[in-house]
């Protein structure tokens, strides 16, 4: 009985596999089909793997799932690759909304390190505590959330500085040399 349920939801799941790669192979669509290609490739891969394997046919049942998270996890990886880039469409506002308060360049984490040396760094909620008194009330920077604080060394140069970051996309900005 087991070994028969097993082979129906194997036939099922090769079958909607199959379906999904023919569509998305037939449609003339470039655009996001690419993603539902790898979703039907690992179903297929996993109806190629519990067909000559030894193993039961329910196996399919963890397969599956994989398969239908995969362009989601890919959607979000670049997503975040983006975000870490600054090449977003949100990432591209905060760095315009902090050319504007900061009144200066604003770099992204790689156009950061090309310029720029760390040698030591200060959480955002570290530097929070650090500037929580009455005198910087009025400061933009202290009704900025997650703005944290490195120092830098120039390597052009070689003048250490301070540079503000924003978290979540990441950004640097404000160079005071020392």
């Amino acid at each position: 009985m087991i070994t028969a349920i097993g082979w129906i939801l194997w036939a099922l799941a090769a079958l909607n596999a199959l379906c999904w790669l023919v569509i998305s192979l037939a449609s003339g669509d470039p655009g996001g089909r690419w993603l539902y290609r790898v979703q039907a490739l690992i179903w297929l891969v996993g109806c190629a793997v519990t067909w000559t394997l030894p193993i039961s046919k329910l196996h399919i049942l963890w397969i599956y799932p994989l398969g239908a998270m995969a362009p989601y996890a890919i959607m979000q990886w670049r997503m975040q690759r983006q975000m870490d880039t600054g090449t977003s469409p949100f990432a591209l506002y905060v760095k315009g909304h902090l050319e504007v308060q900061s009144g200066g360049e604003v770099w992204s984490w790689p156009e950061m390190r090309r310029v720029f040396k760390v040698y030591e760094a200060t959480s955002p909620k570290e530097w929070a505590k650090q500037i929580s008194g009455p005198e910087l009330a009025g400061w933009w920077l202290t009704k900025e959330p997650g703005v944290g604080v490195v120092k830098v060394i120039r390597r052009v140069d070689k003048v250490r500085g301070t540079l503000y970051y924003k978290d979540r996309p990441r950004f640097y900005f404000g160079w005071r040399p020392d």
